[in-house]
């Protein structure tokens, strides 16, 4: 196993310690003020973010401030296409004009850099308390009491006291607020069950943020993932509904199924509506209501696929076509592309090419400028780059996932300057993986125990990867199917023969089919390294068949 910090962390389990928010820069003005807020019942409005881990940290901060003054909270998200990311002040109006009784607005998943949007609710005598996780890039007055581990005070405090952070998402902090307001108000003990259930939600959005996977984020998505697990409560409902998502629940469930589900109503409808109706309606009893909105998000879900496939479809041809893959960084910009799958189409883009990637298209409310989603690769900051050109990028995130817009007239500018800024850059080799058997010959009994192997250490994540199995299989022969897009996705399942136990032995790669047929070929000899699963079907007679199923994602000869 390569020396990786995360991983021998992970396996130690000692040493991992999760700071109370009262603990952070500005945590215990603004836990004072929240507490006088529920003590004089204050009217407090939650604003959180459209994506999965701010409708989680919304979901956190509504439901435990309702408990305490059930009636008196609202809720607020910017609508995704309309307002975009970020508070502003146009927004905040949004806001307040929807709640005009709000004498607090607590922020989440956002705020940190929303320096006009605070001082317009502080000039109307509404306190503006923020919680975030995200890099902060303008000061906020010095009268907002702001939580946030990358903000200016607590990057400066954790350096002068040798503090490693612990870049957790916004929902984790979300919960560590509520835990200690609850402790604050003399109330924790008694509410212990309900305060121990919200690890559900912060876990949940830990996986799906994409966080690093270090030692105290593991400690919480694992203890989510626990709870989901039970399938109790609204748990047990969602899986139900949503077939999708497999018959047992794992990591990879929440983070290719659930996640995907909740992020879908905003990147369909713009708006966050449908996942906090789901939450909330199970929390008010209205179970028949929950279910309406769980099927409303599948049917986004659906429509979200669709519009991934025709993007990608265009993408891909754009990038062929145009040469575009010999560049440092691929920017692609289409009227025809949709604003709300931006992001995954970047995904996909740099999952293809191994370099950054932008996908942009026109705004509805602003004619003339163009927004979308970056993803990048190890080594290279998003942030640290869009930065540099303030002057015709506007950004904001993380390292390796942005969103940015830019004047239709700059985009071509744009791309001359990334691309000048990236000559040079290269990726460094995709690591090792932190846990990798090599054995002799395939078997069920090392299937199984791989299976295990990963129960026992899941989920993961950035810095703490999935174990893989690793052996040697001659090819017999090449099915191609489920082509789509001009072939851009192409499950290439070859056989391999019989395990060493007699197991038929079916090996599949997602790869450009052009990929596929070079490497697959008839009696070809291949080292393959991968996912093991044991695979049970009844056949078209009726027979109960199990074989071994290998997910292949790296391949030498």
């Amino acid at each position: 196993m390569p020396e990786r910090r995360y991983s021998r962390e992970i396996l130690a389990g000692t040493g991992i310690r999760q700071r109370k928010a009262a603990e952070l820069e500005g945590g215990a003005a603004l836990l004072a003020r929240l507490r006088e807020a529920v003590v004089l019942s204050e009217p407090v409005t939650v604003y959180g973010d459209y994506d999965a881990d701010g409708i989680m940290a919304t979901y956190i901060l509504y439901s435990g401030l309702n408990r305490l003054r059930p009636g008196n909270v609202h809720w607020f998200i910017n609508n995704r296409f309309e307002d975009g990311y970020n508070i502003t002040e146009e927004s905040m109006q949004k806001c307040l004009a929807r709640y005009p009784d709000t004498r607090v607005i607590l922020t989440c998943d956002n705020g940190i850099n929303a320096r006009e949007a605070v001082g317009y609710a502080m000039k109307r005598g509404v306190t503006v308390l923020v919680t975030d996780h995200h890099i902060q890039t303008v000061p906020l007055t010095e009268t907002c009491p702001a939580i946030d581990e990358k903000s200016v005070r607590q990057t400066e405090a954790d350096r002068i006291a040798g503090m490693i952070p612990e870049e957790y998402c916004g929902a984790e902090l979300a919960r560590r607020v509520i835990r200690d307001l609850y402790g604050l108000l003399g109330i924790r003990q008694k509410n212990e069950g309900f305060l121990d259930s919200l690890y559900a939600f912060s876990g949940f959005a830990t996986i799906t943020d994409s966080v690093p996977m270090n030692g105290s984020n593991h400690q919480t998505a694992r203890k989510g993932l626990a709870k989901i697990r039970k399938q109790e409560g609204f748990w047990a409902l969602l899986h139900q509904e949503f077939s999708d998502a497999g018959r047992q629940i794992h990591g990879d469930t929440i983070g290719f199924y659930y996640g995907t589900l909740i992020n879908a109503g905003s990147r369909i409808t713009g708006k966050a509506d449908p996942a906090m109706n789901m939450l909330l309606a199970w929390d008010s009893g209205r179970e028949d209501v929950c279910r309406q909105a769980i099927r409303e998000l599948i049917g986004c879900n659906e429509k979200r696929k669709e519009l991934c496939d025709h993007d990608d479809a265009i993408a891909f041809s754009m990038i062929e076509q145009n040469g575009l893959y010999q560049h440092p960084f691929i920017l692609v910009y289409d009227e025809r592309f949709s604003e709300g799958v931006n992001g995954l189409t970047a995904t996909h883009i740099t999952a293809r090419y191994h370099v950054p990637s932008a996908v942009l298209s026109p705004v509805r409310q602003e004619p003339g400028v163009y927004k979308g989603s970056a993803r990048s690769v190890e080594g290279c900051d998003l942030i640290g780059l869009f930065q540099s050109h303030p002057d015709v990028i506007r950004a904001g995130g993380h390292a390796m996932a942005a969103g940015l817009s830019v004047d239709q007239k700059d985009l071509e500018h744009v791309r001359e300057l990334l691309d000048q800024d990236m000559q040079g850059f290269s990726a460094p080799p995709e690591p090792e993986p932190d846990f990798l058997y090599q054995i002799p010959a395939l078997s069920m009994q090392a299937v199984d125990w791989h299976k295990q192997l990963i129960s026992a250490l899941e989920p993961f994540g950035p810095g703490f990867e999935e174990p893989r199995i690793e052996f040697r299989g001659a090819v017999r022969n090449l099915w191609e199917k489920n082509k789509k897009n001009s072939d851009e996705k192409i499950h290439a399942a070859f056989p391999m023969g019989r395990s060493a136990d007699g197991y038929l032995v079916q090996a599949n790669w997602w790869k450009h089919l052009a990929e596929a047929r070079r490497w697959f070929q008839p009696g070809k000899e291949l080292r393959c390294r991968g996912k093991a699963d044991r695979n049970e079907y009844t056949d078209r007679y009726g027979n109960q068949r199990t074989t071994i199923q290998i997910t292949i994602d790296h391949l030498t000869e």
